[in-house]
């Protein structure tokens, strides 16, 4: 394995970094992830949140501040785009520089990824092979992928979850069991990892026992 890159996780200079979560539901099922079965969080209990916090930062004086919305899917929720506006809005409202980093597992609709694109500072991705592969989702992430190559988005951070994946590996797709290929994997992963406008990378839960 060699290294190719290692930067610092955050390129922005603020004062105080939120790990924001506004559901607990997900269209995957990862099993080492527990955010998956739960409920869209309301959104005006959303807005209190944030009410509440920009009050914080006010009195703490900061002049910069980061909500990184973490799992469940944030995409999934219904009105992910009003609030990632009402992060900037109250931003300039305080005069604090309010920053978006999402992270997604890149499964949702064109349309409304562009949405999401166009109010996020950082875009973060998780790739789950496994169970991308188990709900017919891997198609719909090389569509967003190949979407965001085409707008020359930047990846502040392409995290690949996975567990090893071996020839004696396998998933249950509608009850059929089907053996996993390892040489699709690690040829997906060397061909993602071309795309030049990747920040950061790093291999979670481990990587494929790949014989060359």
């Amino acid at each position: 394995y060699k290294v190719v890159q290692l930067n610092d996780h955050l390129n922005y200079d603020v004062d105080y970094s939120v790990t924001f979560r506004i559901t607990e539901a997900c269209d995957l099922k990862c099993h080492y992830c527990h955010w998956h079965s739960g409920k869209h969080y309301v959104y005006e209990d959303i807005i209190k949140s944030i009410d509440v916090l920009f009050e914080f930062f006010k009195k703490q004086n900061f002049k910069a501040v980061l909500f990184y919305y973490h799992g469940g899917e944030a995409t999934r929720h219904p009105r992910v785009v009003d609030v990632l506006k009402y992060i900037h809005q109250k931003g300039a409202e305080y005069g604090i520089k309010a920053y978006n980093e999402m992270q997604t597992n890149l499964t949702i609709k064109e349309d409304k990824l562009r949405e999401i694109l166009e109010h996020s500072d950082l875009f973060n991705i998780s790739l789950h092979y496994k169970d991308l592969l188990r709900l017919n989702k891997l198609k719909d992430f090389d569509r967003n992928w190949n979407l965001l190559k085409e707008l020359g988005i930047e990846i502040h951070n392409f995290d690949i979850m996975m567990e090893n994946v071996d020839a004696n590996d396998h998933i249950y797709n509608n009850g059929k069991q089907i053996p996993l290929d390892p040489d699709d994997f690690y040829n997906r992963i060397v061909e993602y990892l071309k795309y030049d406008k990747i920040v950061n990378s790093e291999m979670i839960y481990g990587f494929c026992h790949y014989k060359y």
